[in-house]
């Protein structure tokens, strides 16, 4: 099985809440994470001009 990174045509942003990744540190290799309760703030980071997959538990 192929391991799942992000490429240039999609973005993918871990939404996992602390207790998540503490219990499964891994993270899919090129992810952004931003925490649920920063998302208002850090949208900006989120590229507009691709396929966006949002991860969480």
């Amino acid at each position: 099985m192929d391991k799942l990174t992000a490429k240039e045509n999609i973005s993918i942003v871990d939404l996992r809440q602390p207790m998540d990744i503490e219990a499964f540190p891994q993270m899919i290799p090129g992810a952004l994470r931003i925490a649920m309760e920063e998302i208002e703030e850090r949208h900006g980071e989120i590229p507009r001009d691709r396929d966006v997959v949002l991860y969480c538990s």
